[in-house]
């Protein structure tokens, strides 16, 4: 099943359940956006820095994606969830089906709670930028480091992974 027709199965199937959904596009996923939960499906892409080209790979990248960004927003990151086709048509609903994709299930956070809006409309203090400036320093001098993981970071390598994107 393509993507086009998963996208449209699930915005039905979403919109009977939700008061209003929204779909948000990105290079690599497809973003289901209802009232209190946002649903990501990580598009079968590959542009060399990252290969989604197979289900077996965006689930297993779903998985990395969930432990990766529960160290910093637990209640944000929820679960995996299957999408299944069932009678020709892709849905979230659990039982029978054939397993089609994977969506990462996380909690909305409202607009308004974002730091691009908290800062837009003046609502961003100087104290809570600290704050959260001493949360994600912390956070990087516990982080685990080696030279393989250094090595990504050098300019070298960091420019290879930009070319590459801007040549596709």
């Amino acid at each position: 099943m393509d993507l086009f027709k998963i996208e449209n199965d699930l915005l039905l199937e979403l919109k009977r359940d939700s008061d209003g959904v929204e779909v948000v596009h990105t290079h690599i996923s497809m973003v289901f956006l209802t009232h209190g939960y946002a649903l990501k499906v990580k598009k079968p892409v590959n542009f060399g820095f990252l290969d989604f080209t197979t289900l077996e790979r965006r689930h297993y990248f779903c998985h990395q994606e969930l432990i990766l960004n529960r160290r910093l927003a637990r209640d944000i990151y929820l679960d995996i969830i299957p999408i299944r086709e069932r009678n020709g048509v892709a849905t979230l609903k659990g039982g029978p089906g054939r397993i089609i994709e994977y969506a990462i299930l996380m909690k909305r956070v409202p607009q308004e709670s974002l730091l691009k809006y908290k800062l837009l409309n003046g609502e961003l203090s100087v104290e809570e930028l600290e704050r959260i400036s001493r949360h994600i320093a912390q956070f990087h001098l516990s982080a685990k480091g080696s030279e393989e993981i250094s090595h990504f970071g050098r300019p070298e390598v960091f420019k290879v992974n930009t070319d590459e994107n801007f040549s596709q």
